[in-house]
């Protein structure tokens, strides 16, 4: 099965008047730097690839002309987006009023009530310039019924955040078009913005995988994980009355660096490439080191009784489980 079809589409498009950094916006979340210079855009595409919410997404954004000779081209980008950004500056008064000319004309063309539209505060920066107040930009979009976030693409002050969540009313939009009904305030406040639950965290990547993602786990549960195997098992050496020393280090090691190798593995299977080269090459060095430290016979002579070898399995097993619970976000 081909990796494409596990990827979904999503056409989003940045709307608003002439300067009010739709552009610098756009090349900020794609490329992550701030074009100062305006140069009036007609119509700019450009594609990224993300996980968000652990699903694999391609954004295709559309970034619009703001300027009123260019309006005869906003009908076909309405036609064809799946989400709309109105962007206004807070330093111009006229843009904030232009995005209600926008939205009337995105519900025309869609013949909908309400649609997948995010209110955008842009220039967030330029606080000492503000002409248009966070209450009135709630209020608007409280009246669009749509949510409203404030951003700076200079500082990338919630950039990705605008991005992101017009995926996650996309999707939720999709839903209750599948189901019916509407919810008025899943994922906000009462005052239209985003709360923390709504927000959760996203990374863009590069690869992704032909099967459903997963939960990752957390770093802290594998590492800890990781230290109370070394812990327990010198622990089991005393406990156990193990008297041959280096084949009691040479098993610690061998099951501690096997446990961190596959920990490795799995966080390779579910994305994370740091973690996964940092645990599996730390498991499998002291994995390697912990069979140069096994004699060439017999492992269980390190044990002075069979059941002993069971316990220390024993212990192994409830490290995992004990630290899966506390720390693994599975």
């Amino acid at each position: 099965m081909s990796k494409a079809q596990f990827l979904r589409e999503y056409k989003l498009v940045v709307v608003g008047g002439g300067g009010v950094g739709k552009s610098a916006l756009t090349i900020q979340f794609i490329q992550s730097h701030f074009v100062d210079e305006y140069d009036p855009t007609i119509e700019d595409s450009y594609r990224k690839q993300c996980v968000i919410d652990e699903e694999v997404a391609l954004l295709d954004v559309l970034d619009t002309a703001g300027q009123e000779e260019y309006s005869a081209m906003r009908e076909q980008y309405m036609r064809t987006g799946e989400g709309f950004l109105l962007v206004y500056s807070i330093t111009s008064r006229n843009s904030f009023e232009e995005i209600s000319t926008f939205h009337q004309q995105i519900l025309r063309v869609k013949d909908k009530d309400y649609f997948p539209i995010i209110v955008v505060a842009n220039k967030c920066d330029l606080d000492s310039e503000r002409q248009v107040s966070g209450h009135e930009g709630r209020e608007l979009a409280k009246h669009f019924n749509c949510r409203f976030i404030e951003t700076s693409a200079k500082q990338r002050i919630n950039v990705d955040e605008a991005f992101y969540n017009l995926v996650r009313e996309i999707r939720r939009y999709n839903k209750e078009q599948q189901y019916g009904g509407r919810s008025q305030t899943n994922g906000t406040n009462n005052n239209g913005e985003f709360t923390p639950e709504d927000e959760r965290s996203s990374e863009t990547v590069n690869q992704f995988d032909d099967h459903d993602k997963r939960g990752n786990p957390h770093p802290l549960g594998v590492a800890s994980f990781a230290v109370t195997t070394f812990v327990f098992s010198f622990y089991n050496l005393g406990v156990c009355g193990i008297t041959h020393d280096n084949v009691g280090l040479g098993l610690a090691l061998f099951y501690g660096g096997f446990t961190q190798f596959i920990a490795g593995m799995l966080e390779m299977y579910l994305g994370n490439t740091m973690s996964a080269t940092v645990f599996s090459s730390y498991g499998a060095f002291w994995l390697s080191f912990g069979l140069i430290s096994l004699p060439s016979s017999g492992i269980s002579a390190a044990y002075a009784d069979p059941k002993e070898f069971d316990y220390a399995i024993g212990i192994f097993f409830t490290a995992w489980a004990i630290c899966k619970f506390l720390f693994a976000d599975l």
